[in-house]
């Protein structure tokens, strides 16, 4: 065999070799890569088979949360009503009860009014009075008395618009001095019997004294006190 001959053969092994090399190559490549997809396929299964619990459990968790604070929520609501609705309740009950409690005293004080004016109608009953101030009272009720009153003032630096006098209704005779208050607006705010200079004790003379002061009038005068103090006597003559 020529030279060439042999030059033929080894280039055709040399070829051979190289491409069953680059074969072998590609295919133990291609097994490797298969290998790990193969192996790393279970890992990922596991890892998520692990993860979809979790995510489960955490979602469910999540709900529960949601769940409990919807209840809460809800249970406060409902709560926040009933308050409510109780504390409406009971503000028309207190207003109700104030109103009745108000009428209440009202018709106690006009029961007492008619009963002071002698009412038949009222239940109260009177204080006892002795025989003489309940025959004075009987003759204020029917009739005037056959009498003679005067009045006098002392009142400094006022001058008097109205000094009114009671009719003569009482049966008894005597001098009652009632001490008065008087505003600037000359008006009477205040009177009461003063034992000094009062020669009377019956009621009928210290009660008509006392009504009619509170009935009499002075000038205005802004310099004078706000209460001023004064007199004002009545003299009961009988005839």
């Amino acid at each position: 065999m020529s030279k060439r001959g042999y030059l033929a053969i080894i280039i055709s092994l040399s070829i051979h070799v190289v491409v069953l090399s680059i074969v072998h190559l590609v295919t133990r490549g291609s097994d490797m890569v298969e290998s790990q997809q193969e192996d790393k396929a279970p890992i990922e299964v596991q890892l998520l088979a692990m993860t979809i619990p979790q995510e489960l459990e955490l979602t469910s968790e999540l709900d529960d949360i949601r769940n409990l604070t919807a209840n809460e929520n809800a249970e406060l609501t409902s709560e926040a009503r009933d308050f409510s609705s109780r504390s409406k309740k009971q503000a028309a009950e207190d207003i109700y009860n104030d109103l009745k409690s108000l009428e209440q005293q009202v018709l106690d004080q006009l029961a007492q009014e008619r009963a002071a004016k002698g009412n038949p109608e009222s239940n109260v009953e009177l204080p006892e009075q002795s025989d003489e101030d309940r025959e004075d009272y009987e003759w204020y009720d029917q009739k005037s008395y056959d009498g003679k009153v005067t009045a006098s003032y002392n009142l400094e630096g006022r001058d008097d618009l109205e000094i009114r006098k009671p009719t003569y209704r009482c049966r008894n005779s005597g001098t009652v001095v009632v001490e008065i208050e008087v505003n600037q607006n000359g008006l009477v705010t205040d009177a009461r019997v003063s034992e000094a200079g009062t020669t009377t004790n019956n009621e009928c003379l210290l009660d008509e004294s006392v009504k009619y002061a509170l009935m009499c009038r002075f000038n205005s005068s802004l310099s004078a006190p706000r209460k001023q103090k004064g007199t004002i006597s009545y003299t009961f003559v009988p005839q």
